[in-house]
């Protein structure tokens, strides 16, 4: 990347948002990325979460043994770092990325550098572990990061860490459950568990909510049971009252995972609702158990044959 021109002030902060969202242009957004072959058959996990919530040192529990540099100083990581481990018999590549800040705070040229990484960290991954901390308030920070995960099209384990700081946990762990389900109603369905990186409790369960998003978001469905489906919902949009133009909806197929993806041929995508769309994605999570995998809808004007 060259950087031209006078117009940034770096000690000012002065365009630096604007010159990281045209690299993000250049290099590409999530979606538009190739996917990378998997590494073996390890599944790909990003650590994510605002700085200084302990996300190095849940991975150091995990590999069981100091690996990456852990401070009370917000920001040590800069880079994303890669790490294999196995865990009974399953192979995971962990991904510790830097503490996500709120466009306008990466003061630092490294630090809005490391926010470029982080996000293109999201989108290698196949699950995101979204790092809250027990001994804060849930912040709107939290919920901005969970939501570039939301885009990069990844589920999204929650873990709330420092729970070994926590007193009156039981009436804490009720409010924690509430406040997840509020904050982050947008990342459908994403598990939560309450963990200590300092003394390990049920740090482990991460791995199983990572196993269960992984395989939700494997899910591949058959074209002709897709379609059985489709024309349930089809008749069902039929024999409602008409409300302006409708859409007619034909047949569809599954075009891909991770993130599941679905094409719906139709009579004109124009007239796709956003709350149709919500409804006929949260249809697909019932009837075929997606769970917490993000699921994504491409319409398409059906072609008539001459």
């Amino acid at each position: 990347v060259g950087l031209v021109g006078s117009e940034m002030c770096i000690r000012d902060r002065l365009g630096v948002d604007d010159l990281l969202d045209a690299i993000t242009r250049v290099l590409g957004t999530p979606q538009d990325e190739p996917q990378e072959p998997e590494v073996d058959d390890a599944i790909r996990v990003a650590i994510v979460g605002r700085p200084n919530v302990g996300k190095s040192s849940i991975l150091n529990r995990l590999l069981g043994e100091e690996r990456v540099l852990v401070s009370d100083v917000a920001g040590t990581t800069r880079d994303a770092v890669d790490t294999r481990l196995e865990f009974d018999g399953r192979r995971y590549l962990l991904v510790d990325t830097a503490g996500l800040r709120r466009r306008g705070k990466t003061r630092m040229s490294a630090e809005a550098t490391s926010v470029v990484v982080a996000k293109r960290s999201i989108a290698r991954c196949r699950v995101a572990v979204l790092v809250l901390d027990a001994t804060q308030p849930f912040a709107a920070q939290d919920a901005h990061v969970a939501g570039f995960v939301r885009d990069a099209g990844r589920p999204v384990v929650v873990a709330v860490n420092k729970w070994d700081l926590v007193e009156g946990r039981e009436q804490q762990a009720k409010e924690w459950l509430a406040t997840v389900q509020d904050r982050l109603r947008f990342v459908h369905e994403s598990p939560m568990v309450l963990v200590s990186a300092k003394t390990g409790q049920r740090v482990v369960r991460i791995l199983e909510h990572v196993d269960a998003c992984y395989a939700a978001a494997e899910v591949r469905v058959g074209t002709p049971e897709l379609n059985r489906w489709l024309q349930e919902v089809a008749r069902a949009e039929r024999s409602a009252p008409a409300r302006g133009r409708s859409i007619r909806l034909y047949y569809a197929t599954q075009t891909g995972p991770h993130p599941p993806t679905f094409t719906l041929f139709c009579n004109d995508p124009q007239f796709v609702h956003f709350s149709f769309e919500r409804h006929l994605i949260n249809g697909l999570r019932e009837r075929f158990g997606f769970g917490p995998a993000p699921i994504r809808l491409k319409f398409r004007r059906r072609t008539r044959r001459p």
